[in-house]
């Protein structure tokens, strides 16, 4: 039987096991801290919505197809600094991406001659349109359009909402 003893210290098995244990940590701290680089943090900026930073979501309203089911939603959007309305349609499911023609417009139910509209062929999304500078829409309502051409074609489905966010 030999019972010989290293001369070095670091022959020893549990020596080994010492070395494998620190590379171990090594690997599993690199791989913690590539991980933690690849999340996203968020800034401390807030994101600004499609209408601007001081506008805030106060509606979200389905356009729907027989065949297609909901192909857009309109967007409306509400500054309480600017006193004004500003909306948005935005293309989803099967005309999400999809170069056809989509269209908003907005006016105050009130003056139907004050309409602020985008139309043409987009792939996500037409707007933002706004209601008119200067007019104080605090309590009063609003009248929106938005359209959406389909992908089979010539087709265009939309919705209108009359005196809505009467606010």
């Amino acid at each position: 039987m030999n019972t010989t003893t290293p001369s070095n210290p670091a022959d020893t098995p549990s020596a080994g096991r010492g070395r494998l244990a620190k590379r171990l940590a090594v690997a599993l701290a690199a791989i913690a801290a590539f991980s933690l680089s690849a999340v996203a943090i968020p800034g401390t900026a807030s994101a600004a919505g499609p209408c601007g930073s001081s506008y805030a979501l106060v509606g979200h309203y389905p356009i729907k197809d027989s065949y297609y089911g909901t192909v857009a939603y309109i967007d409306v959007y509400w500054s309480s600094t600017s006193k004004r309305n500003c909306a948005v349609t935005n293309g989803t499911g099967a005309t999400y991406g999809l170069k056809r023609h989509k269209g908003v417009s907005i006016n105050p139910s009130s003056s139907s001659g004050r309409v602020d509209s985008d139309s043409g062929a987009f792939s996500y999304y037409a707007g933002p349109v706004y209601t008119p500078r200067g007019y104080n829409l605090s309590g009063e309502c609003i009248d929106v359009d938005g359209t959406v051409g389909l992908p089979g074609g010539n087709e265009v489905t939309g919705r209108y909402l009359s005196r809505v966010h009467c606010g």
